[in-house]
């Protein structure tokens, strides 16, 4: 009954396109149910290892960020975070659209009230986040980062701030991903490749925003998706180019639990 259940809670999650396709109470209703989940046993499934599962994992962290933050907000972070910890590597598989023409929204996944690069020391702090998450030789710290610089470049309203050589050295930090262990942290196997897929889908968007830079990063994109296992490898296509205005999809709306 729960497996069938959570198919039904997947479909629905799947069609949460902005903060007013579900509310506070109905997540929480979702969050009490894959809790229960994970905590119980059952003869002829392990939930852990459920790729349906992962994916709605992978929405919730996704929707959730468009909550304001609160300390209702901090414990869903907490706890839902910690789900993804459960979860095995095994479980991922892709769930994110890198064929649609034109690219789809930067919200399909990434909601998160941020305004973008505002000077060139931002950009700046931005790569000093970058090198110390190299530093760390963690797999899912540098990818973590790289996804939320990369969210960053595509709500920046100037885009003077990011000339083509500052958005080639941010795909040479990206190429670093290739000399680290995705399996090195067994608990974060499942966010590192789902973060993967974000940032290959935000890449999209950007290429479409910015020619030059689609032409720049084919290099990037042939390695990212070599770090994918060969039967959960993402179709990756290249979008054609627009006069797209950059900045044009910076607006996310926030609502709080009140």
């Amino acid at each position: 009954a729960d497996q069938e259940k959570l198919s039904s809670v997947v479909a629905e999650a799947r069609g949460w396109e902005s903060v007013n396709d579900y509310s506070a109470s109905r997540f929480g209703d979702i969050m009490t149910f894959v809790t229960e989940i994970l905590g119980g046993s059952y003869e002829e499934w392990e939930p852990r290892e459920d790729s349906q599962l992962a994916e709605l994992i992978g929405i919730m962290i996704i929707r959730m960020s468009a909550f304001r933050d609160s300390h209702v907000q901090q414990g869903r972070l907490y706890d839902v975070h910690g789900w993804l910890y459960k979860m095995s590597g095994i479980s991922f598989s892709l769930t994110l659209d890198l064929k649609s023409m034109p690219p789809p929204h930067t919200t399909g996944v990434y909601v998160t009230p941020n305004q973008g690069f505002h000077t060139m020391e931002d950009v700046e702090e931005g790569f000093d986040r970058l090198s110390k998450a190299k530093a760390t030789k963690s797999f899912g710290f540098l990818t973590m980062t790289s996804y939320t610089f990369l969210a960053t470049v595509l709500m920046t309203q100037n885009q003077k701030l990011l000339p083509i050589d500052e958005l080639v050295r941010f795909n040479e930090n990206l190429q670093v991903l290739e000399e680290l262990n995705v399996e090195g942290e067994s608990w974060a196997v499942l966010q590192s490749y789902q973060t993967l897929e974000k940032i290959l889908y935000l890449m999209r968007v950007f290429m479409h925003q910015r020619p030059e830079y689609l032409e720049s990063s084919t290099g990037t994109v042939d390695t990212l998706l070599a770090l994918f296992p060969p039967s959960k490898r993402p179709i990756f296509v290249y979008p054609s180019s627009t006069t797209a205005e950059p900045g044009s999809e910076t607006f996310v709306d926030e609502f709080s639990d009140e």
